[in-house]
């Protein structure tokens, strides 16, 4: 030891001594056992834990404790008020895989396709009445892409007339076409 210096004092852990390997406790289940985490016990001056320790902690929480722990609780009261921490159940459509999303992401969406079954072509049918359209957006809740069934714009709906009209010159035998019986 240099000249100055203060000899090594014992750690103070209830029992006196040096406590053996098997006694030390790890910061993350000390945590755990106490309702904080372990960074906010080595915030508190302990990089190591023994389990007689921890025990004196549960049954006499000290002043950080108890402080870490109100911490945590304003925070977890905090998350629930902020918009977009509430989860909803979505599914497919065609083949029922259920995800967990933000409500704002699929809202006003009629059908949520996963993206196997866009990518397999399944998706909700084209709506048979008339003047009805079907729009879909791509990746709406990242692993969806998203569709709607709305009434068709006037612009939508000229461009509908065009699309059939083209359809009839080029492919004339087309089933839906002026004289077809179908």
């Amino acid at each position: 030891m240099a000249a100055g210096q203060a000899p090594p004092r014992p750690l103070p852990v209830p029992e006196g001594g040096t406590p053996a390997m098997s006694e030390w406790v790890s910061l993350a289940a000390a945590g755990k056992r106490l309702g904080v985490s372990g960074g906010d016990i080595r915030r508190a001056g302990y990089a190591k834990v023994t389990a007689a320790r921890l025990d004196a902690w549960e049954h006499e929480p000290p002043v950080w404790l108890g402080k870490a722990r109100e911490r945590k609780r304003r925070s977890a009261d905090k998350a629930e008020c902020r918009p977009g921490t509430h989860l909803v159940e979505v599914s497919c459509c065609a083949c029922g895989t259920v995800r967990q999303v933000r409500p704002g992401l699929v809202s006003g969406y009629t059908h949520l396709v996963c993206g196997p079954c866009g990518k397999a072509a399944r998706r909700p049918d084209v709506p048979s009445r008339p003047g009805m359209v079907l729009v879909h957006e791509f990746s709406v809740a990242g692993f969806f892409d998203g569709y709607t069934y709305r009434i068709a714009t006037a612009e939508e709906r000229a461009s509908i007339a065009r699309a059939a009209a083209l359809a009839r010159a080029v492919f004339p035998d087309l089933p839906g076409g002026p004289g077809s019986d179908a």
